[in-house]
């Protein structure tokens, strides 16, 4: 869709432009034309046979936040100047979403057959 905007890719001549108008249109009328019943989500839920604890021992930091960041979990922080005090206060506020735990389910992505 970016491409068609202003300055976009295929915006340079009119027939690229006119070409990619007639593919979204293609496409946008093939996804009108799928069964709703088939165009459900395609997500397995399957047990690695581990906890979250076990998944976090062997892998790295970056692989935990983004397991934090999907589930919606985040930190609040704030700082306060103290009168007198040279280090201001700071707060912490952990911030977890009531389904979490759905969220924090790892889902086989159906259509590549990997993890998501």
């Amino acid at each position: 869709m970016t491409g068609l905007e202003p300055g976009g890719r295929y915006t340079r001549t009119s027939f690229t432009r006119q070409q990619a108008e007639q593919a979204l249109e293609r496409l946008i009328t093939e996804l009108e034309g799928l069964d709703p019943q088939t165009a459900q989500d395609r997500w397995l839920q399957t047990s690695s046979g581990g906890t979250f604890r076990e998944r976090w021992d062997q892998e790295d930091r970056e692989t935990m936040a983004g397991d934090l960041r999907r589930a919606g979990i985040t930190c609040s922080v704030t700082r306060h100047k103290v009168p007198g005090v040279r280090a201001p206060e700071v707060g912490l506020k952990l911030i977890i979403p009531t389904d979490a735990k759905e969220r924090l389910v790892i889902k086989r992505d159906a259509f590549t057959g990997g993890s998501s």
